[in-house]
């Protein structure tokens, strides 16, 4: 039985937060924020329709939580923008705005936050000017306002604030407990506080996840103006045309052109035109809940989520290349374009999925060193990948020796490669002396700097060893990525993260030097385990059972801390696992594997001189 004293003390509680006029915020944030960065200019909700459901739910009195899972570039940062916006200049209250890191917070005041609340009248007349004005800290009229970095602890202590903004949650959500540490400043002000997560989507399980997951989940959808059926924006609806993707690669001419959407109801192709998306947005606008359609009833009314991916909010064709590149890729064993297309535009969380080598894998139709005729070569001299291996004075076939050594001996395998990324287990074998391995590596025809020994264990012996035999040295590492700066045709340098490091000089011996590749283990396992599962790596009839067993020797798990891992049960052998490991780093120096492939018979990303990579423009130290 409700208590009339107590409904009666909850509603002027709530007060603050209802509008002071009748002007709701959405009307107040369209007359007064009449700058955005982009080409829009100023905040329309006809320009993003989407943000209407996530801004009335925000400002609804009842509401505790909201988290916009949403696609990038459809409006997430204009949101905290605009909302930040009326709370400054309508609703004052103390806020702090979390991005990942304070560079991040930096640059989030500077180019989005500053701009859009000068171009706000309201709020621009209560911001002081000059030396008062400060990224991390200022006093706008009442208010206050933090943008901080959710990485450094004491960004997540000490503030006691009615409104916390946590901007892409998916970066900060790193199961150390920050995204509960950053809404824990809240508080102070009991269930008159707001908590507010934006983000594209992240990794099944991480603290982003954990928070959407207690939210409504409510999805954004359209009604076909032909049929009336109401339905989400799908991935599903999206038609491709014939011959937009086959295994000969990508038209993205003919997929710009020609890709439609259906209506799930009654089959409708739409054209993709901005006309079109703006007229079905219009029928998400004139829906209940402006388009957005609970999806979690088991959640409590105060938490509320909202999740849009890209289709509404940006051309169909356009995505649908992003997702005809990312297909062709996973074809090839590469999963990383797809995880980030279903992440970035789809707004999906990516599933970290339990990988096992002892899954079955089928081998090829053909046996130890069989000759195959559609074996590459690569011609030293112009430092490119020849289709079809033709003997020459500068030509080798490209092969590569992957070693793995053992206090006993030495594993080592012999893999050749076609130029479109597919390979063979040429032969492996087990020796005891470096002289029979190397005689193994000449009989197979792998030249000298195409062998891989790795050198985490016996590290100076494998140094001296791989100097003296003019191989190269390789180490995995739990570091899953590398930063490889690249000075760019017009001087700028950016800076590409890669699975593997770049090259350090050893000297063994005077005059005598050998380079060193670190890489990550997670990365390049993954990479082997798709690659094996999708065919494209292959290994023949007769390989044996020794060979069977040993790449059957690992399994993806996860830590106590949530960490993965690759990991091999004791007393079971995994040293052929680990030379095929170890040939992954050749495979993507080449564009054999991962995101550059072979294109017409040319390396797309040539290394100066084998092995060693090079990106679009001119690597520097």
């Amino acid at each position: 039985m409700s208590n009339p004293k107590a409904d009666l003390f909850a509603l002027q509680l709530l007060e603050p937060f209802r509008p002071k006029d009748e002007q709701t915020p959405l009307a107040w944030m369209e007359e007064h924020c009449r700058f955005l960065p982009g080409p829009i200019g100023s905040f329309h909700a006809i320009h993003s329709p989407w943000l209407v459901g996530p801004i009335n739910a925000v400002f609804d009195p009842e509401t505790r939580m909201v988290v916009n899972l949403a696609a990038i570039g459809s409006g997430k940062s204009v949101f905290v923008a605009v909302v930040t916006s009326y709370i400054l200049g309508k609703a004052p209250a103390d806020v702090i705005v979390y991005q990942p890191t304070n560079d991040n917070a930096k640059g989030f005041f500077r180019e989005t936050l500053k701009p859009v609340w000068e171009g706000c009248p309201p709020v621009a007349s209560l911001m002081p000017s000059g030396k008062d004005v400060t990224w991390k800290h200022q006093r706008i009229g009442t208010s206050q306002v933090w943008t901080l970095g959710a990485d450094a602890e004491s960004n997540l202590q000490r503030y006691h604030v009615k409104w916390v903004f946590i901007d892409e949650a998916w970066q900060v959500a790193n199961n150390k407990g920050y995204i509960r540490q950053a809404k824990a400043r809240t508080m102070s002000y009991g269930f008159l506080s707001k908590v507010v997560l934006t983000g594209q989507g992240g990794t099944e399980g991480d603290d982003y996840q954990q928070e959407w997951l207690q939210t409504t989940q409510e999805e954004y959808h359209w009604k076909c103006p032909h049929c009336s059926h109401v339905q989400p924006w799908s991935w599903d609806t999206i038609k491709l045309p014939e011959g937009g993707l086959t295994a000969d690669g990508v038209n993205e001419g003919l997929i710009a052109r020609e890709t439609k959407m259906a209506c799930a109801g009654c089959g409708h192709l739409f054209d993709d035109s901005d006309q079109v998306r703006h007229d079905l947005n219009q029928t998400s606008l004139a829906l209940p809940g402006h388009g957005y359609v609970r999806m979690n009833h088991n959640a409590r009314d105060a938490f509320r989520g909202f999740h849009w991916n890209c289709l509404p909010a940006r051309p169909w064709g356009e995505a649908a290349i992003d997702w005809a590149k990312a297909k062709l890729a996973q074809t090839n064993g590469d999963e990383t374009p797809m995880q980030i297309f279903m992440t970035k535009q789809l707004a999906h969380f990516h599933s970290s999925q339990i990988m096992d080598s002892t899954d079955e894998v089928a081998p090829g139709s053909f046996k130890l060193r069989d000759p195959w005729e559609d074996e590459a070569g690569f011609d030293i001299s112009t430092r490119s990948i020849i289709p079809i291996f033709t003997p020459g004075d500068t030509v080798c076939r490209l092969r590569f020796a992957g070693i793995d050594c053992q206090r006993d001996g030495f594993f080592i395998v012999i893999r050749a490669y076609s130029a479109d990324g597919r390979s063979r287990l040429i032969d492996w074998g087990f020796f005891h002396t470096i002289d029979e391995v190397d005689g193994f590596r000449k009989k197979h025809e792998v030249v000298a700097p195409f062998t891989f020994i790795d050198s985490g264990d016996q590290q100076d012996f494998v140094h001296r060893v791989a100097a003296k035999m003019g191989w190269q040295c390789t180490r995995g590492h739990r570091k899953n990525e590398y930063p490889w700066p690249t000075k760019m045709p017009d001087g700028t340098l950016k800076v590409k993260a890669r699975p593997y490091s770049k090259p350090r000089e050893i000297e063994p011996f005077k005059g005598m030097v050998t380079k060193v590749y670190y890489f990550g283990n997670l990365p390049f396992k993954d990479l082997l385990w798709r690659l094996r599962r999708s065919g494209i790596h292959q290994f023949p009839l007769d390989a044996g059972e020794e060979y069977r067993k040993q790449m059957a020797a690992e399994r993806r798990t996860k830590t106590a801390a949530g960490i993965p891992i690759w990991k091999c049960p004791k007393g079971r052998a995994n040293h052929l696992w680990d030379c095929e490991t170890l040939l992954m780093l050749p495979a993507l120096v080449f564009g054999l594997a991962g995101e550059s492939k072979v294109t017409e018979g040319k390396v797309t990303e040539p290394p100066p001189e084998p092995p060693t990579a090079e990106d679009d423009g001119e690597a520097v130290d």
